[in-house]
């Protein structure tokens, strides 16, 4: 399932992959969240729910499951932050393909992340 997202969001027009990609991140640590979020295994409550790590995938603002698609999309704990995200990146740019795969707003998307400051304690 996520090798069958990761292609997906690869085919998108714009979408790049690679050094192209990840030579635009200046830090290790924002090629691995990005890594991570591109193939859904990430320490969102989804994913480890999947592994019973914890005991519901659902998001702590309580609107639905903590995916990918809704931490940077939707999650009404980081409207402020993604408000900034949008004003960098434009209404049209508010995809998540574009968002992880296109080296344009890669930045944008890591200064979202750091700023959300839900990975933080990701090593």
């Amino acid at each position: 399932e996520n090798a069958r997202r990761l292609r997906n969001m690869s085919q998108y027009p714009g979408t790049t992959t690679g050094l192209e990609l990840y030579g635009a991140l200046q830090q290790r640590k924002h090629v691995v969240h990005i890594t991570r979020l591109r193939t859904g295994h990430c320490m969102l409550n989804e994913y480890l729910y999947r592994f019973n790590i914890i005991e519901t995938p659902e998001c702590e603002c309580g609107a639905e499951k903590e995916t990918v698609d809704h931490y940077l999309l939707n999650c009404e704990l980081y409207d402020e932050e993604r408000h900034v995200l949008r004003k960098k990146v434009g209404a049209q740019g508010m995809k998540t393909s574009l968002l992880l795969g296109d080296n344009k707003t890669i930045q944008d998307t890591v200064e979202y992340i750091e700023k959300t400051g839900r990975f933080k304690l990701e090593q």
